[in-house]
């Protein structure tokens, strides 16, 4: 497989925050992996998300800025998008393909943000495949995965079968994602997008999986597994707290290289919760101190953050 890695985030205006601590994230640790970075607006204001986009993003990607696109989702999808959720979220994430210059794509969503440099060998091996982790298959979505699977024909694989993440950071090939919508498209006889947002049978990443599975030997010339690289605080954790104290120890890993809060974790409003997460951006430098943390805690009208004292905006 080809070497190269593009990025892609799927932003909307409800976690614009998010987007702006991930891009100060990807200037800190990521500052020449790479190729492109692309952001599609899922949203039906996409002159909100611009807007800051130009004046809070932008600044905060520094240099990384020139690799930088924004997509309006409509020009993503091909189409007017109909609706603005999960669903088109998932669909968007798989159509990017189409928009990227790498053979690969990283897929992060507004939640995920860097805690440790990442070079190309963090996503790629030598040999070409993209390093993931794998795990049980998600009992979540399990029967959407066997929906999958009789989509593309493919047995569902036994018990104790290793499965893909069903959660980013994803990492994908663009030739095979393009290989899947084109094969899709064929057969439905519609717009990719309109078949996977009319229907509620599917998740992107075990249709993607399911695909992959009906190529033999596909999967494993692809992907190399390795240990898993993230911590995420889903939903679960803002309605148990005591999962944050039993997830955040993970980090101290140096094999995790990403952080994740879903926003319904800042919308309860846990204090302890939101001190523990406080105190990992504050651990990995991507704050310096408690109010500009609380910013990024806080909703979208808010002030603008404080001025950090360390800036390397300009190049």
């Amino acid at each position: 497989m080809e070497a190269g890695i593009d990025l892609v985030v799927v932003g909307f205006t409800g976690e614009l925050k998010m987007l702006q601590l991930q891009a100060r994230s990807l200037r800190l640790f990521a500052p020449d992996v790479f190729s492109q970075i692309l952001y599609i607006v899922n949203d039906r204001r996409p002159e909100v998300f611009l807007q800051f986009y130009e004046e809070q993003i932008l600044p905060e990607l520094g240099p990384l800025a020139a690799r930088t696109k924004v997509i309006d989702g409509r020009d993503i999808a091909g189409q007017k998008l109909k609706r603005t959720d999960w669903r088109s979220q998932q669909s968007l994430k798989l159509l990017a393909a189409h928009h990227t210059i790498s053979p690969n794509y990283l897929i992060l969503d507004s939640k995920n943000h860097l805690i440790r440099p990442v070079s190309l060998q963090t996503f790629i091996s030598d040999d070409g495949q993209l390093r993931t982790h794998r795990y049980d298959f998600n009992e979540k979505f399990k029967v959407k995965f066997e929906n999958a699977c009789r989509y593309f024909n493919v047995s569902t694989p036994a018990p104790g079968f290793a499965a893909l993440p069903t959660a980013t950071p994803f990492l994908m090939s663009a030739e095979i994602a393009r290989h899947l919508i084109i094969e899709v498209e064929a057969k439905e006889k519609t717009s990719f997008h309109s078949f996977f947002t009319g229907s509620k049978d599917y998740t992107e990443f075990y249709f993607y999986f399911a695909y992959l599975l009906s190529k033999p030997g596909l999967l494993d010339r692809t992907y190399v597994t390795r240990a898993r690289p993230q911590v995420t605080l889903f939903r679960s954790a803002a309605e148990d707290p005591a999962r944050v104290d039993a997830l955040l120890p993970i980090l101290d890993r140096e094999d995790v290289y990403c952080f994740g809060v879903h926003r319904a974790v800042l919308m309860a409003a846990d204090e302890p919760t939101l001190q523990a997460v406080r105190g990992v951006w504050r651990r990995y430098g991507l704050v310096d101190h408690a109010d500009e943390a609380r910013y990024f805690q806080t909703p979208d009208e808010s002030p603008k953050p404080p001025v950090r004292k360390r800036r390397f905006w300009f190049f």
